[in-house]
């Protein structure tokens, strides 16, 4: 007896001593990015997950830093004359932990519209504000005539109206405009980004007997050398010593112990100057390895999303067909008998391993009516719920596509095959005949505004309360009881199914605190049950500001980046197409996200008309493409719309993001906009020669993202950028590839002077190059007419 006493005396002693060591904080502390001047304040939850949020505020370098306990906020207010890098130190529950801080500067933008009418109202509206037209009101300048406003503004491009009097109007004195999607035009502002002084970037690292040594090359201007103020490196969420770190002719070295590495890890380096900081640079690793770099351990970076439509995909089990049978209801609308089986067995064929996709996004399985319902807009027709995003039951799977049962067995199959399954989860709103509406309509917001007119569609407005349908009623999560149902119904399908995340539907219609609560959730409840951590990202029609504000580690990990897709589409489909234009977009997307973002890169959705009817001119300027799909079906009919398809394809494979692949796209399926978007998929003998040459060359594009990991985890780097070509490097501490674009009608031959840093020795061609040579550090190249190459710098 007294043995055993004594070894559970030193079982406790030893549980004890563990868990003092082990950080109750297992997010990695991503960086907070402030305005130079300006003062932020942050929720400490969105920072991080733990079970308590009490934190004490340690000094932090070039920031006063106030902390709220009560509203559990802190109030980050930089020097008002400081830029660079420095970091954000508070210590939880008896460590202290830093999180990377980077200080940037906005330009002041005046915008200004000539009026000799003082009395008018007029504003400035655009993506900028997320087209707010109850945004402050323009300042009449009696003297010039004008009404003049300014706006603080990261560098990329935008596009504003002015709203005068409640009428909408271009800027007359700005002759760059773009057709809107609603057949109008809209003006076209681009900020410049501000020449970059400082650099840090990849150089190499190497394992020698135990120490991993991270290396970075510093750039600065050669003619005015400066010596750095301060070194940053954050490993794991603590600020290594100075011992730990070394700067020799512009190359810093950061030492790490490689016993000490855990599973995952990262570090962020930084260097600060008298002038400004280079900004922070992330290296990931998986044990002592590079992420990306170690066969079959999944990281979300890795990730090549596949995105389909249970009811258009694949029918594996005539049995469950069930179309709607009322009157007036179109095939294009109605269940087509895809289902849960037919999935199944184009897993177990290895479709997707073929293809090289290793996620798969479900549409919404949830049960649907079982009859149509009359959309509310013109011209009103009756649609069923084929879709999936009406449901009528909180937890059953549409009987269409199968059961609970076939919903296991996909995700079951799916990992067999190395893949990870998302579902589509809808969370704003419920059929009317769904038993929460029927038994708790005070968990529900009204469909009638205060002055009687009808909240319906007013998607910026009255983005939170809004419905979509008369039949769609919106959720009120103000009240808790619905909050907490909902978040529990989310988790009961992911517990329950074995999926790894999911696909938030209409984000910007549901308020922070629903997506507060459900990663709360899922990060007590399932992550620890899961070697991956489960995925989130959202759908947000929106400005960057909006769609990042649902984006921290207390609430989703990603939202898709419509901004950047509205950019490159007609970049890429349009004569007139910019790449100056995508380069800016891109790099902005950075700016607001970070270099190692994980936001989902688009091609096609099933709410846009696809690329190819872009691609091969069957839409009109102005086109109403639902109605076109409905009237004019788009049809493929040049060859060369599957070649500005696939160079589409390259540049989505490998820029900052992860690619998201909607069904069809592999075979270069066409659609004008909603349901027409949505055709049954094809396999086989039902594909056309170009169809399946497409398939083939789509295939070799993702196999070369997932056979380099620098497209997944390296930098980005533009070397060279003119109207039609786009080239730039992305590269981490291995290896460095080049890509570059040509959407022109004609070859070009290409001189690519690569910066003074990056010293080249020889190339190695990847992708589709032919005729190149080097003369450093000068790579020439002979670019085929709307084509891409690939190469491997050495």
């Amino acid at each position: 007896m007294r043995q055993l006493n004594v070894l559970i005396i030193v079982s406790l002693l030893v549980l004890f001593s563990c868990s003092e060591n082990r950080s109750s904080i297992t997010d990695e502390l991503r960086p907070v990015y402030l305005t130079r001047g300006q003062t932020d304040t942050l929720l400490i939850s969105d920072l991080f997950y733990a079970s308590s949020y009490g934190i004490n505020i340690k000094q932090s370098p070039h920031i006063e830093v106030q902390y709220l306990p009560q509203q559990n906020l802190v109030i980050l207010n930089p020097q008002k004359t400081f830029t660079g890098v420095t970091y954000f130190r508070f210590e939880h529950e008896g460590r202290d932990y830093y999180i990377p801080v980077e200080v940037r500067t906005r330009q002041q933008h005046r915008f200004t519209l000539a009026s000799p009418h003082s009395d008018d109202q007029v504003r400035v509206i655009g993506s900028f504000n997320d087209w707010n037209r109850s945004d402050a009101l323009l300042v009449y300048n009696s003297d010039k005539k004008r009404f003049e406003g300014t706006r603080s503004l990261e560098p990329g491009r935008y596009e504003y109206r002015f709203q005068v009097n409640g009428t909408e109007i271009i800027d007359p004195a700005n002759k760059h405009k773009i057709r809107n999607p609603f057949g109008e035009y809209n003006s076209v502002l681009t900020v410049e980004a501000p020449h970059i002084k400082y650099g840090l970037y990849y150089h190499d690292y190497a394992i020698k007997r135990d120490t991993a040594f991270v290396r970075f090359r510093i750039t600065q201007p050669v003619n005015v050398p400066r010596t750095p103020r301060a070194v940053y490196a954050v490993y794991n969420n603590t600020l290594l010593e100075d011992k730990n770190i070394d700067i020799r002719d512009n190359i810093l070295t950061v030492r790490l112990d490689k016993k000490a590495f855990p599973k995952r890890s990262a570090l962020w380096a930084a260097v600060q100057f008298v002038d400004g900081g280079t900004g922070y640079k992330k290296v990931t690793f998986q044990g002592a390895r590079l992420a990306g770099h170690t066969k079959n351990r999944f990281n979300w970076h890795d990730a090549i999303v596949y995105s389909l439509f249970v009811d258009r995909f694949a029918d594996g089990n005539p049995a469950n067909n069930s179309k709607v049978k009322q009157p007036g209801v179109s095939d294009k609308v109605n269940f087509m008998g895809g289902d849960l089986s037919g999935l199944l067995q184009k897993i177990n064929e290895g479709y997707f391993d073929e293809l090289g996709v290793n996620v798969l996004w479900l549409s919404p399985v949830i049960q649907n009516p079982k009859e149509a319902w009359k959309e509310y807009r013109p011209p009103q027709r009756l649609v069923t719920g084929y879709h999936g995003y009406w449901p009528v039951l909180p937890r059953k799977v549409d009987d269409r596509f199968g059961t609970m049962d076939d919903l296991k067995a996909v995700t079951e199959a799916a990992h067999q095959h190395g893949m990870r399954v998302i579902l589509d989860f809808v969370s704003n709103h419920v059929h009317k005949n769904h038993p929460y509406f029927i038994e708790h309509p005070d968990w529900f917001g009204s469909l009638k505004l205060p002055d009687g007119s009808l909240n319906l569609r007013q998607w910026d407005s009255h983005r939170l309360t809004t419905w979509f349908e008369p039949f769609l009623p919106s959720f009120d999560y103000s009240n808790n009881e619905a909050l907490e149902k909902v978040t529990d119904d989310a988790l009961w399908w992911l517990e329950t199914s074995g999926a790894d995340g999911f696909r938030q539907d209409a984000v910007k219609h549901v308020p922070n605190a629903f997506w507060r609560r459900l990663t709360q959730k899922i990060k007590h409840r399932v992550n620890p049950q899961r070697d991956v951590p489960v995925f989130q990202i959202g759908e947000t029609f929106g400005s960057y500001s909006l769609i990042n504000s649902y984006v921290s580690n207390g609430q989703l990990n990603a939202q898709f980046n419509f901004p950047l897709y509205d950019t490159a589409l007609p970049v890429f489909t349009r004569p007139e197409g910019d790449f100056n234009d995508l380069n800016r977009e891109i790099l902005k997307g950075v700016r607001y996200f970070g270099m190692d973002h994980l936001m989902g890169n688009l091609m096609d959705s099933h709410d846009k008309a696809r690329f190819m009817a872009w691609a091969d001119g069957d839409i009109p300027d102005g086109a109403d493409v639902e109605a076109l799909g409905w009237s004019k079906p788009p049809r493929v009919d040049k060859p060369e719309s599957y070649s500005i398809a696939r160079l589409y394809m390259l540049y989505m494979l490998t820029v900052p993001g992860i690619p998201v692949i909607y069904y069809g796209d592999e075979i270069g399926m066409t659609g004008a906009g909603d349901p027409d978007n949505r055709r049954m998929m094809r396999f086989g003998n039902r594909l056309s020669r170009e169809e399946a040459e497409h398939k083939k060359e789509i295939g070799k594009l993702i196999r070369l993202r997932r056979t380099y990991p620098t497209l997944r985890y390296g930098d980005y780097r533009p070397v060279y950028v003119d109207k039609d070509v786009l080239a730039y490097i992305r590269s981490d501490l291995k290896e460095q590839l080049l890509v570059v674009l040509n959407k022109s009608k004609r070859a070009v031959n290409l001189d690519i002077s690569f910066p003074e840093d990056v010293v080249i020795n020889s190339v190695v061609p990847l992708h589709n190059a032919r005729q190149y040579a080097l003369v450093p550090p000068v790579l020439k190249i002979a670019l085929p007419a709307r084509q891409g190459q690939v190469f491997l710098l050495k």
